[in-house]
């Protein structure tokens, strides 16, 4: 039975499993990000000073041999179990150069990350042919082809957690741009930031934790937790960057007209407090295709990233 490896690198998790480009794993593992690759090792440095540079180095080190860790331990199971590994998919956050397999930028949720040859240093360590790209496009090949995407012509995906972005699929491939950012949603600019420092996770505990003068430390996890037990402020701050971010993401959907818009990440994971506010924009929109638009929750959540990397390799070994 011929499989492939679908890696997913985050911030936080690198997780991987086997497949045989299905969404199903016939085996999977999991590993925390390195800790040198914790953008803590780098608070206080400034980027000219050769301390930050060696912690550069050493959290792209570290990253490289937790991934290739996690795809050994796959590899050997695949052998266990008479398997042939026809190759290796990754999505990753950042901005990836698909052809070269480079990460070409990246913020600093992974420190060192920008300029690591993915690709070169995996076909080295396996021997097989490797593929990578970015995070939200291996999540929306997942959605398309196994999730609240499938069966569509024309897929948008958007994701809302950490960060926000997205990527649209047509006619089952991925569009990429002139430079490989296509789908960048994030950078759209709401009161002279970015969508992603107004509305994604961090931002709106942020946000609330500066309105209130709260000196411990609160996520959006903690907010919504308050929200779900009836506190007005908490359930305020939600719903308002819902509608917020619903509010910018409108035009989006009058300039793309997808089929449909699927809407994963953790932050939509929190239920109606979030969904309801942030679809209330689009039914309020001057043009009738935004109004009547198909939006849905992704149907494949945490695991979305490693299943569309493995359905990456997949498609592109011919294996689906």
């Amino acid at each position: 039975m011929d499989v492939v490896i679908g890696i997913d690198v985050g911030g936080t998790k690198i997780a991987a499993h086997l497949t045989d480009g299905s969404e199903k794993s016939i085996a999977q593992t999991s590993v925390p990000t390195p800790p040198d690759a914790h953008p803590s090792v780098i608070t206080g440095l400034d980027e000219d000073s050769p301390g930050y540079a060696e912690a550069f180095k050493r959290g792209r080190m570290a990253t490289m041999q937790a991934i290739i860790g996690v795809s050994r331990r796959l590899v050997v199971e695949a052998r266990h179990q008479g398997m042939t590994l026809r190759g290796i998919g990754i999505g990753t956050a950042g901005q990836i150069d698909p052809l070269r397999g480079i990460v070409v930028d990246a913020n600093p949720n992974i420190i060192g990350w920008r300029g690591t040859r993915i690709v070169d240093e995996l076909t080295a360590a396996f021997g097989v042919p490797v593929f990578a790209d970015n995070d939200v496009r291996t999540m929306a090949m997942a959605e398309t082809a196994h999730g609240a995407g499938q069966g569509f012509e024309s897929v948008l995906c958007i994701t809302v957690g950490t960060g926000i972005g997205g990527a649209m699929v047509q006619g089952g491939k991925l569009i990429y741009g002139a430079h490989y950012s296509a789908g960048e949603i994030g950078y759209i600019l709401a009161y002279g930031k970015s969508i992603e420092e107004v509305y994604a996770g961090p931002a709106i505990a942020r946000a609330f934790a500066e309105e209130y003068q709260l000196h411990e430390r609160i996520t959006l996890v903690d907010i919504s937790r308050r929200a779900i037990s009836g506190d007005t402020a908490a359930r305020q701050a939600i719903e308002s960057a819902a509608y917020g971010l619903g509010q910018h993401l409108a035009p989006v959907l009058a300039f793309l007209d997808p089929d449909v818009t699927v809407v994963g990440g953790g932050v939509p994971s929190i239920g109606d407090i979030w969904w309801a506010p942030f679809l209330h924009p689009f039914t309020e929109f001057p043009l009738e295709s935004v109004r009547g638009a198909l939006i849905k929750p992704a149907a494949l959540g945490s695991r979305a990233g490693m299943i569309g990397a493995g359905v990456l390799a997949a498609k592109k070994l011919g294996m689906a």
